[in-house]
Protein backbone atom coordinates (compact mmCIF):
# COMPACT_ATOMS: atom_id res chain seq x y z
CA UNK A 1 0.00 0.00 0.00
CA UNK A 2 2.43 2.60 0.85
CA UNK A 3 4.64 2.12 -1.64
CA UNK A 4 1.88 2.14 -4.33
CA UNK A 5 1.02 5.12 -2.98
CA UNK A 6 4.59 6.55 -3.37
CA UNK A 7 4.73 5.47 -6.87
CA UNK A 8 1.85 7.65 -7.77
CA UNK A 9 2.81 10.59 -5.71
CA UNK A 10 6.10 10.17 -7.12
CA UNK A 11 4.59 9.73 -10.76
CA UNK A 12 2.32 13.21 -10.55
CA UNK A 13 4.70 15.14 -9.43
CA UNK A 14 6.99 14.61 -12.74
CA UNK A 15 3.26 15.36 -14.50
CA UNK A 16 4.30 18.86 -16.70
CA UNK A 17 0.78 20.71 -15.90
CA UNK A 18 0.84 19.06 -12.28
CA UNK A 19 -0.11 21.82 -9.05
CA UNK A 20 0.22 21.21 -5.58
CA UNK A 21 -2.28 22.64 -3.20
CA UNK A 22 -2.12 22.35 0.52
CA UNK A 23 -5.91 21.92 1.49
CA UNK A 24 -7.70 22.69 4.66
CA UNK A 25 -11.10 20.63 4.74
CA UNK A 26 -14.45 20.90 6.83
CA UNK A 27 -16.30 17.83 7.34
CA UNK A 28 -19.96 17.62 8.39
CA UNK A 29 -22.65 15.32 8.15
CA UNK A 30 -25.14 15.90 5.27
CA UNK A 31 -28.69 17.66 6.50
CA UNK A 32 -30.35 14.57 5.82
CA UNK A 33 -28.23 12.35 8.09
CA UNK A 34 -28.00 15.59 11.04
CA UNK A 35 -31.84 15.72 10.86
CA UNK A 36 -33.20 12.10 10.38
CA UNK A 37 -30.46 10.51 12.30
CA UNK A 38 -31.55 7.51 14.01
CA UNK A 39 -35.09 7.79 14.05
CA UNK A 40 -36.34 5.32 11.52
CA UNK A 41 -34.13 2.57 12.91
CA UNK A 42 -36.37 -0.61 14.41
CA UNK A 43 -33.97 -0.88 17.37
CA UNK A 44 -30.58 0.60 17.17
CA UNK A 45 -29.43 3.85 16.34
CA UNK A 46 -27.04 5.31 14.34
CA UNK A 47 -23.55 5.59 15.86
CA UNK A 48 -23.11 9.48 17.31
CA UNK A 49 -20.06 11.55 17.18
CA UNK A 50 -18.93 11.41 20.63
CA UNK A 51 -17.18 15.36 20.87
CA UNK A 52 -17.82 17.43 17.76
CA UNK A 53 -20.22 16.83 14.60
CA UNK A 54 -17.73 18.88 12.33
CA UNK A 55 -14.11 18.30 12.00
CA UNK A 56 -11.04 19.59 10.09
CA UNK A 57 -9.21 17.73 7.78
CA UNK A 58 -5.53 18.96 6.56
CA UNK A 59 -4.55 17.41 3.26
CA UNK A 60 -2.27 17.94 -0.03
CA UNK A 61 -3.73 17.22 -3.29
CA UNK A 62 -1.59 17.34 -6.68
CA UNK A 63 -4.31 18.92 -9.14
CA UNK A 64 -4.01 19.75 -13.01
CA UNK A 65 -3.09 16.21 -13.81
CA UNK A 66 -3.76 14.63 -17.00
CA UNK A 67 -4.93 17.94 -18.79
CA UNK A 68 -7.11 17.96 -21.87
CA UNK A 69 -8.93 20.71 -23.57
CA UNK A 70 -9.06 24.67 -24.46
CA UNK A 71 -9.48 27.97 -22.67
CA UNK A 72 -13.17 26.97 -22.99
CA UNK A 73 -13.40 23.66 -20.99
CA UNK A 74 -10.83 21.80 -19.42
CA UNK A 75 -10.91 18.37 -18.27
CA UNK A 76 -7.98 16.87 -15.79
CA UNK A 77 -7.41 14.91 -12.76
CA UNK A 78 -6.50 15.36 -9.05
CA UNK A 79 -5.23 13.15 -6.33
CA UNK A 80 -5.30 13.85 -2.72
CA UNK A 81 -4.16 12.46 1.00
CA UNK A 82 -6.23 13.91 3.56
CA UNK A 83 -5.65 12.98 7.68
CA UNK A 84 -8.55 12.96 9.97
CA UNK A 85 -9.69 11.76 13.37
CA UNK A 86 -13.14 11.41 14.86
CA UNK A 87 -15.13 9.20 17.30
CA UNK A 88 -18.53 8.06 17.64
CA UNK A 89 -20.48 6.75 20.74
CA UNK A 90 -23.55 4.73 20.65
CA UNK A 91 -25.79 3.91 23.55
CA UNK A 92 -29.23 1.61 24.06
CA UNK A 93 -31.30 0.60 26.95
CA UNK A 94 -34.58 -1.80 26.54
CA UNK A 95 -37.04 -2.37 28.46
CA UNK A 96 -35.29 -5.33 30.35
CA UNK A 97 -32.91 -2.32 31.94
CA UNK A 98 -30.00 -3.53 29.94
CA UNK A 99 -27.09 -0.77 28.75
CA UNK A 100 -25.23 -1.65 25.98
CA UNK A 101 -22.53 1.43 25.56
CA UNK A 102 -20.25 1.53 22.66
CA UNK A 103 -17.24 4.26 21.34
CA UNK A 104 -15.38 3.72 18.30
CA UNK A 105 -11.93 6.00 18.15
CA UNK A 106 -10.42 6.16 14.45
CA UNK A 107 -7.60 7.73 13.17
CA UNK A 108 -7.61 7.58 8.55
CA UNK A 109 -6.18 8.74 5.29
CA UNK A 110 -8.40 9.84 3.03
CA UNK A 111 -7.49 9.27 -0.41
CA UNK A 112 -9.57 11.26 -3.33
CA UNK A 113 -9.35 10.70 -6.82
CA UNK A 114 -11.38 13.32 -9.08
CA UNK A 115 -12.18 13.76 -12.31
CA UNK A 116 -12.65 17.44 -13.12
CA UNK A 117 -14.32 19.63 -15.32
CA UNK A 118 -14.40 23.16 -15.65
CA UNK A 119 -14.65 26.65 -17.98
CA UNK A 120 -13.58 30.12 -17.25
CA UNK A 121 -15.19 32.50 -15.12
CA UNK A 122 -14.64 35.81 -16.45
CA UNK A 123 -11.75 37.30 -18.85
CA UNK A 124 -11.32 40.34 -16.78
CA UNK A 125 -9.60 37.95 -13.79
CA UNK A 126 -6.56 36.21 -14.21
CA UNK A 127 -6.08 32.27 -13.62
CA UNK A 128 -9.73 31.65 -12.57
CA UNK A 129 -12.47 28.64 -13.76
CA UNK A 130 -15.14 27.30 -12.24
CA UNK A 131 -16.71 23.25 -12.45
CA UNK A 132 -17.86 20.11 -11.27
CA UNK A 133 -16.10 17.10 -9.91
CA UNK A 134 -16.59 13.32 -9.71
CA UNK A 135 -14.44 10.87 -8.35
CA UNK A 136 -13.73 7.97 -5.82
CA UNK A 137 -12.55 8.42 -2.07
CA UNK A 138 -10.64 5.77 -0.34
CA UNK A 139 -9.93 5.67 3.00
CA UNK A 140 -7.09 3.85 4.43
CA UNK A 141 -7.52 3.27 8.21
CA UNK A 142 -4.41 3.97 10.40
CA UNK A 143 -6.58 3.45 13.90
CA UNK A 144 -9.48 2.03 14.90
CA UNK A 145 -9.83 1.47 18.63
CA UNK A 146 -13.35 -0.04 19.70
CA UNK A 147 -14.02 0.35 23.21
CA UNK A 148 -17.32 -1.30 24.55
CA UNK A 149 -19.39 -2.25 27.98
CA UNK A 150 -22.84 -3.95 28.75
CA UNK A 151 -24.66 -3.86 31.32
CA UNK A 152 -27.12 -7.08 31.82
CA UNK A 153 -29.98 -7.43 34.22
CA UNK A 154 -31.52 -10.05 35.99
CA UNK A 155 -35.37 -9.83 36.76
CA UNK A 156 -37.01 -11.38 39.52
CA UNK A 157 -41.02 -12.50 38.30
CA UNK A 158 -42.04 -9.13 39.52
CA UNK A 159 -39.73 -7.43 37.10
CA UNK A 160 -37.30 -6.20 39.61
CA UNK A 161 -33.54 -6.36 38.96
CA UNK A 162 -31.89 -9.06 41.48
CA UNK A 163 -28.53 -9.00 39.29
CA UNK A 164 -26.16 -7.68 37.16
CA UNK A 165 -23.18 -8.44 34.39
CA UNK A 166 -20.69 -6.84 33.05
CA UNK A 167 -18.68 -7.29 29.85
CA UNK A 168 -16.46 -5.21 28.79
CA UNK A 169 -13.54 -5.09 26.26
CA UNK A 170 -12.05 -3.12 23.57
CA UNK A 171 -9.12 -3.13 21.06
CA UNK A 172 -7.89 -1.62 17.85
CA UNK A 173 -9.16 -3.46 15.13
CA UNK A 174 -6.61 -2.75 12.54
CA UNK A 175 -3.11 -3.46 12.07
CA UNK A 176 -2.05 0.28 10.49
CA UNK A 177 -2.14 1.74 6.74
CA UNK A 178 -3.79 -0.52 4.48
CA UNK A 179 -5.10 -3.19 6.52
CA UNK A 180 -9.11 -1.95 6.03
CA UNK A 181 -9.72 0.06 3.15
CA UNK A 182 -13.13 1.59 2.54
CA UNK A 183 -14.64 3.63 -0.67
CA UNK A 184 -17.05 5.88 -1.48
CA UNK A 185 -18.52 7.80 -4.38
CA UNK A 186 -18.10 11.72 -4.40
CA UNK A 187 -19.29 14.41 -6.64
CA UNK A 188 -18.68 18.53 -5.75
CA UNK A 189 -18.47 22.04 -7.26
CA UNK A 190 -15.62 24.18 -7.14
CA UNK A 191 -14.37 27.33 -7.96
CA UNK A 192 -10.21 29.16 -8.53
CA UNK A 193 -9.29 32.30 -8.57
CA UNK A 194 -5.55 32.90 -8.73
CA UNK A 195 -4.03 30.66 -6.06
CA UNK A 196 -7.09 29.94 -4.02
CA UNK A 197 -9.57 27.60 -4.59
CA UNK A 198 -13.13 26.85 -2.96
CA UNK A 199 -15.31 23.62 -3.29
CA UNK A 200 -17.99 21.88 -2.16
CA UNK A 201 -18.42 17.90 -1.33
CA UNK A 202 -20.90 15.41 -0.83
CA UNK A 203 -20.52 11.57 -0.52
CA UNK A 204 -23.10 9.90 -3.32
CA UNK A 205 -22.40 6.03 -2.31
CA UNK A 206 -20.16 4.17 -0.24
CA UNK A 207 -18.78 1.01 -0.64
CA UNK A 208 -18.05 -1.26 2.67
CA UNK A 209 -18.90 -0.06 6.46
CA UNK A 210 -17.46 0.95 9.56
CA UNK A 211 -17.52 -2.34 10.61
CA UNK A 212 -14.29 -4.76 10.92
CA UNK A 213 -15.38 -8.38 11.18
CA UNK A 214 -12.10 -8.96 13.33
CA UNK A 215 -14.52 -8.18 16.02
CA UNK A 216 -15.55 -11.85 15.53
CA UNK A 217 -12.51 -13.41 16.82
CA UNK A 218 -12.49 -14.07 20.58
CA UNK A 219 -14.39 -10.50 21.85
CA UNK A 220 -15.13 -10.75 25.31
CA UNK A 221 -18.43 -9.44 24.69
CA UNK A 222 -21.22 -12.07 23.53
CA UNK A 223 -22.61 -10.44 20.35
CA UNK A 224 -26.28 -10.77 21.24
CA UNK A 225 -24.98 -7.81 23.96
CA UNK A 226 -22.70 -6.34 21.68
CA UNK A 227 -23.97 -2.69 20.26
CA UNK A 228 -21.19 -2.61 17.34
CA UNK A 229 -22.02 -6.32 16.07
CA UNK A 230 -25.83 -5.72 16.47
CA UNK A 231 -25.49 -2.25 15.04
CA UNK A 232 -23.77 -4.32 11.83
CA UNK A 233 -26.30 -7.02 12.11
CA UNK A 234 -28.94 -4.17 11.14
CA UNK A 235 -27.26 -3.15 8.73
CA UNK A 236 -26.73 1.28 9.51
CA UNK A 237 -22.78 0.77 10.05
CA UNK A 238 -22.13 3.30 7.13
CA UNK A 239 -21.51 7.30 7.34
CA UNK A 240 -21.72 9.77 4.90
CA UNK A 241 -20.38 13.25 4.70
CA UNK A 242 -20.05 16.66 2.86
CA UNK A 243 -17.71 18.70 2.60
CA UNK A 244 -16.04 22.48 2.17
CA UNK A 245 -12.54 22.23 1.19
CA UNK A 246 -10.12 25.46 0.62
CA UNK A 247 -6.99 25.21 -0.71
CA UNK A 248 -3.79 27.54 -1.04
CA UNK A 249 -2.13 25.90 -4.83
CA UNK A 250 1.72 26.06 -4.06
CA UNK A 251 2.48 25.81 -7.49
CA UNK A 252 0.37 27.86 -10.62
Amino acid sequence: MKSFIGLIVYSLILSANGQIKLNLSIQTPPINDAVFNGKFLKAYQLYEYSSQRNFISPGIEFDNLFLRGTDDFKLHGSLGFYYASSDFIGVYGNYDQNQLVSEIKTKVINIPFFVRGSIKISELIDNNRMGIELGVVTTAWIKYDLSEIASIKSLDVDGNVNGETIYQDRRNLVDGLGDKLTYKAVGGVFVYVNRFYLSFRMDLYSIGDLYVHRVNQAWNIPAKYSFYQLSHKEGRMKRTYSSITLSFRLTR
